[in-house]
């Protein structure tokens, strides 16, 4: 029989023909000094990587990297895709990102949007700051809550080719 030194000196490949099966909390361990841990611990699973970066490669052709989890509804859902044949990665579910943490866009982060919990900033950090509207004959409209209503304060209108602005006059102090 093999000793337990015998067993830990071994090299090679392993080829297994079915299922390998390890208890709750046990290993499976890769690099020499135990870097990456694959293991369920009764609750949850869970993939660790203790050195460098940790890169998830697909080789196909025109295939994707999709992530999936449960619907709310016992079903999987798609939640980000690495499109490869699109190459764009899409998000195919709602995006929350917290307060106080900036949507930063460009290598220099040059763009930004960023709500603090009470008041919300859209920042461009260099160039000119273009609104458009490419959609025939549809208008960009500027609109607050007044007392519970929304209102439109200001109208680019496209198919009328005008802009109008709805404005109110306050009192004033001397009323």
């Amino acid at each position: 029989g093999d000793t337990i030194d015998d067993v830990h000196n071994r090299t090679g490949s392993l080829y297994v023909s079915g299922n390998i099966h390890l208890p709750d909390s046990a290993k499976v361990n890769l690099g020499t000094s135990n870097d990456v841990e694959i293991y369920h611990d009764a609750s949850n699973s869970h993939f660790v990587n203790t050195t460098g970066n940790l890169t998830i490669v697909n080789t196909a052709n025109d295939k994707d990297i999709i992530l999936q989890s449960d619907n709310g509804s016992g079903g999987l859902t798609n939640y980000i895709q690495l499109d490869g044949s699109e190459v764009e990665t899409v998000f195919n579910q709602k995006i929350k990102i917290e307060d106080s943490k900036k949507l930063a866009i460009g290598t220099g982060r040059d763009f930004s949007i960023e709500h603090d919990g009470t008041n919300t900033e859209i920042i461009s950090g260099t160039g000119d700051l273009h609104i458009s509207q490419s959609a025939q004959d549809k208008d960009i409209l500027f609109s607050v809550n007044d007392g519970g209503t929304t209102k439109t304060m200001m109208q680019f209108d496209g198919s009328a080719g005008n802009i109008t602005c709805l404005l109110y006059t306050s009192p004033s102090p001397r009323d």
